[in-house]
């Protein structure tokens, strides 16, 4: 057998092989859809070359496995293809949206619970089926219900409705969130409001799903034993992920600090999980088929924490490694290579759901893991002590910095800033949480016995009280957060490959890897000179898409000026007055609400004066407001303009006349709402 020093890692760590062809199907598939029949003849070709290949001589077989690998590997790609496009509900013939017509009724069951808004509450609902012209017609799918307070919806609520579903659209604001696309990728393409009026109520579905109720009787004693402050919400989400009590300005806190992660579970929850059940095993009493049982046991426990969770991509991918790894430990009786483990729990996790190859939590998850696997080792060596205290803390150092090192190039290129003080918050909160995630566990142990489980929820009080004092203080200190940081796409992948240089350089002594390293850099630095040449040759005039109030922004440059119906600005437009390079003010002549920029005149309209003059003020583009209560024939009086903007703070019966008394007088007019924010390019 050839020694293990000489087997290639491709060999050593073969699910590597493996996943690399099967993510490039999925990529492919969801960026450059290939025909359905296409892919399903590249995958029973592949299957039936290989089947060939395998019934030739053992004297020639030799002569074709460089064929044999190049066939598995587009057969992977055909794989990872065929799933994700089977994995799209839009091509079932039973989705919903493929089977709804205007005017149909929609039977509904609300599927998860609810969660409270400021005027409404928020669920996933199941479309059942779709009632129209042809009867009823079973459908699958589901969509985003948003209702009022005074409905009384509940998970397992069914009911009949006429609320026409809306698609899922986007802001168009820069720099905002794309929740259209968060959405596609989790199958939720339609929304929905339900008014009382088109509300009929069925007899609602119980459910007597144990998981469910288990988390719910969990959060019960939390905040009968905690309370519901902070704390509890706090409480909460180390324990099983439940953050809708979540405190904002707490979950801010953390974010600002760099530790997110702790509040989030993932692989560290189930490792302590994991280790304490190791621990309460050892006492089972060996016999033939201890090992089984224990496995038993453990991936039992283990699932039904994943499930009481969420189930998220961080979680799945925790409780898949730990899965492979108590099966080889306890049934197989091997011990699997912790990398072939690692990426053969990416394997199964993206062919059971290939979008969550797109979901961050997924993305972060298994870069940290892997970061940590690939450089702790090396760091911790670089700092040699006899102390066992200064050796506990930098083992936590090493931790952090390689966890760091993968997921910073992802972490600047969707949030584009950088907590500078991630050291410090995650030597306080990593073993703080890791005491509370212990003691919760032991108060939900001792709710038999009130007196001592009142106990228990003081002291888990104090200690996430003095946690998020301590977190909250590092969030606040200055220059805790760098904001605004430009980072692109291009650069982000060039920052990996400055990483990867210089790793191979240090740890494998490859030589080149200086010489890659400052091609990155200069790739970088070019990619960033270009872009400071986009931002000094910008000239934008904005509405944005605001529900709120309407806002214009002139911006020319790295300088921008607003006009808006309300003296505090959302933070919609620091986000993309960030992604447009915009760090100073401009100035520009304006009387009131009309100003003037690029050659172009612009009014925001709000309450319209009593008299008119003898000559309308000529404008280029006219913004309202919801405060605008004329018709369009009485705005002609006052201004002659080109195009009418109906911003997103219209209320929607005004927004109809509006656009009917434009179409009916031929005016051109742009529905922010309906559009999209509006942005015009003021260059050309």
């Amino acid at each position: 057998m050839e020694p293990e020093s000489v087997v290639s890692p491709w060999n050593r760590h073969p699910f590597i092989r493996l996943i690399l062809p099967f993510t490039g199907g999925i990529l492919g598939q969801v960026y450059y859809p290939l025909p359905v029949p296409a892919i399903k003849c590249v995958f029973i070709g592949c299957i039936v070359c290989l089947v060939l290949l395998q019934n030739l001589p053992i004297a020639t077989k030799g002569y074709y496995n460089a064929i044999s690998g190049f066939i598995v590997l587009a057969l992977l790609f055909a794989a990872g293809a065929w799933i994700t496009w089977k994995v799209d509900i839009k091509q079932d013939r039973r989705y919903f949206g493929n089977r709804y017509a205007g005017g149909a009724f929609l039977l509904i069951e609300v599927n998860s619970l609810p969660e409270e808004k400021a005027n409404s509450y928020k669920a996933l609902g199941m479309v059942s089926a779709v009632i129209g012209p042809c009867g009823l017609v079973s459908t699958s799918g589901q969509l985003i219900l948003y209702w009022p307070k005074q409905l009384q919806l509940r998970k397992g609520s069914r009911f009949l409705t006429r609320a026409v579903p809306q698609r899922i659209a986007n802001s168009g604001n820069p720099g905002s969130f794309d929740y259209e696309q968060f959405c596609a990728r989790q199958q939720l393409f339609c929304q929905a409001y339900i008014t009382q009026a088109a509300y009929f109520p069925l007899q609602t579905r119980r459910h007597t799903d144990w998981i469910e109720n288990l988390a719910g009787w969990c959060l019960q004693q939390l905040k009968k034993y905690i309370g519901n402050g902070p704390e509890a919400g706090m409480a909460e989400a180390l324990l099983i992920g439940y953050r809708q009590d979540m405190d904002k300005e707490v979950a801010r806190a953390y974010s600002n600090a760099g530790i997110v992660h702790v509040i989030a579970i993932s692989g560290m929850h189930l490792a302590l999980l994991y280790s304490s059940l190791l621990v309460l095993l050892k006492f089972l009493p060996i016999r033939k088929y201890t090992g089984l049982l224990q496995a038993v046991i453990i991936l039992f426990v283990l699932w039904t924490f994943a499930l009481i969770t969420g189930a998220s991509a961080s979680v799945l991918r925790a409780v898949v490694m730990c899965s492979v790894m108590v099966t080889g430990k306890f049934v197989i009786q091997q011990q699997g290579h912790s990398y072939n483990t690692f990426i053969a729990s990416a394997f199964l996790v993206l062919s059971y759901d290939p979008y969550l190859l797109f979901d961050l939590g997924f993305q972060l998850s298994y870069l940290a893991v892997g970061s940590i696997m690939l450089f702790y080792n090396r760091i911790y060596e670089l700092v040699s002590t006899r102390s066992k205290f200064i050796k506990l803390i930098w083992q936590s150092v090493a931790i952090s910095l390689a966890a760091q090192l993968l997921t910073t190039p992802v972490t600047l290129f969707y949030f584009h800033q950088f907590p500078s003080y991630f050291l410090l918050a995650n030597l306080v909160a990593v073993p703080l949480s890791t005491v509370v995630i212990y003691l919760e566990a032991f108060l939900l142990m001792l709710v038999p016995f009130p007196l001592l489980a009142a106990w228990m929820g003081k002291a888990v009080y104090w200690l996430i009280h003095f946690m998020n004092r301590v977190i909250s203080w590092l969030g606040h200190l200055p220059g805790a957060v760098i904001e605004g940081i430009h980072f692109s796409a291009l650069q982000m992948w060039l920052c990996y490959g400055l990483i990867c240089s210089l790793a191979g350089w240090w740890m494998r002594g490859w030589k080149q890897g200086c010489l890659f390293a400052l091609l990155c850099c200069w790739g970088m630095a070019a990619d960033e000179a270009l872009w400071q040449l986009r931002i000094r040759e910008q000239k934008w005039l904005m509405v944005y898409h605001s529900p709120r109030q309407t806002i214009i922004d002139c911006i020319q440059g790295n300088k921008a000026m607003h006009l808006a119906t309300t003296d505090t600005l959302p933070e919609l437009v620091r986000l993309a007055r960030s992604a447009l390079g915009v760090t100073a003010t401009l100035k520009l002549s304006h009387y009131g609400n009309y100003i003037a920029f690029g050659g172009k005149r612009i009014m925001l309209a709000g309450a319209l004066p009593r008299c008119y003059t003898r000559q309308p003020l000529k404008l280029d583009y006219l913004v309202v407001t919801d405060q605008t209560s004329s018709r369009l024939s009485q705005l002609r009086r006052l201004y002659d303009f080109k195009l009418l903007v109906l911003p997103a703070g219209i209320r929607k019966h005004k927004r109809e006349q509006w656009r009917a008394d434009c179409r009916q007088a031929q005016q051109a007019y742009y529905d922010v709402d309906e559009q999209k924010a509006l942005m015009i390019n003021m260059k050309y």
